[in-house]
């Protein structure tokens, strides 16, 4: 990888994790050397079948490369990354996060601050848990996974899970493509009437909802994150108001359960701010705006 101080240009290269298959990632090098010796390097980590270029995550990126240097991930099974993602795989993208740090640590970066957005809000979480990481920043996790929105899957989806264990929930591709499989199967019309291949001409992935991956994800209990070593670790939760797909209730829920932590100088290791008018996608300048000024505030 080129270093901050020969090339401002950011950087493709890939990880290899320790289950055999590769992580991709883009470096941006922060554009402030006294910047990136204050506040290190962050990694930005995004939600449920996007990827590491994701508006919203190269939003992120843009806005806060005069700050820090920034790594962005694509997990397992998503973008340009190996393996095969899975609905309950929090864990598994946590120990992605993992492989991404040391490398990173290895050839000499200093990791201080991990975000995750939806999804990856609770990955990042996870993260923290198992690893001592400085900074952690939850843009819209949820708190409570034992339960889903009543309409993401549909009643003939519902029906193959319960009958079979298991459907396609979507194709995807590398870079967002997506076709929706309503009756859980790449039906004949979806055939016919769809190019299922990706940009580069591969066959579409398909994304298969399995009886025992909904198990795991309701498995997890977010209250784990009271475990979080508080001499080691501050936490900010995000959370929009105006949230439809991963309720603002969440936000109150991951500040009820880290409230009452704090380090040895008396001080609480968690901050929530409620983004009024804010969406779960924070696709509008205003939004991401509010978003980075956020962190910003936080960080310094």
């Amino acid at each position: 990888m080129t270093s901050t101080s020969e090339k401002l240009e950011k950087t493709y290269f890939k990880v290899r994790s320790r289950n055999g298959f590769d992580i991709s990632c883009v470096y941006h090098p922060c554009t402030s050397q006294e910047n990136e010796i204050k506040n290190g390097t962050i990694i930005l980590c995004h939600g449920l079948l996007s990827g590491k270029e994701h508006p919203l995550i190269s939003g992120i990126a843009e806005g806060l490369k005069n700050y820090f240097s920034v790594c962005q991930l694509d997990f397992r099974g998503n973008g340009n990354s190996g393996g095969d993602t899975a609905y309950g795989n929090y864990y598994d993208e946590a120990e992605d996060v993992r492989d991404v740090v040391v490398h990173l640590e290895t050839i000499g970066k200093n990791v201080t601050t991990i975000l995750g957005h939806s999804k990856a809000g609770s990955v990042v979480l996870l993260y923290a848990v198992k690893y001592n990481i400085p900074q952690v920043i939850n843009v819209s996790g949820r708190f409570d996974l034992s339960t889903m929105p009543s309409n993401r899957f549909t009643p003939a989806q519902n029906k193959l899970l319960k009958e079979n264990g298991e459907f396609i929930w979507m194709l995807y591709g590398k870079h967002g493509k997506k076709i929706q499989t309503p009756d859980g199967i790449i039906s004949e019309e979806i055939k016919n009437n769809n190019d299922l291949l990706d940009n580069d001409g591969e066959a579409l992935r398909e994304y298969v909802v399995r009886q025992i991956d909904i198990e795991r994800r309701y498995a997890i209990d977010m209250n784990v994150i009271k475990q979080i070593n508080p001499e080691n670790t501050r936490i900010l939760t995000i959370h929009g108001d105006a949230d439809t797909i991963v309720p603002v209730e969440n936000g109150y829920l991951h500040d009820k359960t880290l409230s009452e932590i704090k380090n040895k100088e008396g001080q609480a290791i968690h901050t929530l701010q409620i983004l009024p008018g804010v969406s779960h996608g924070y696709r509008s300048k205003e939004e991401q705006e509010k978003l980075l000024s956020t962190v910003l505030n936080w960080i310094n």
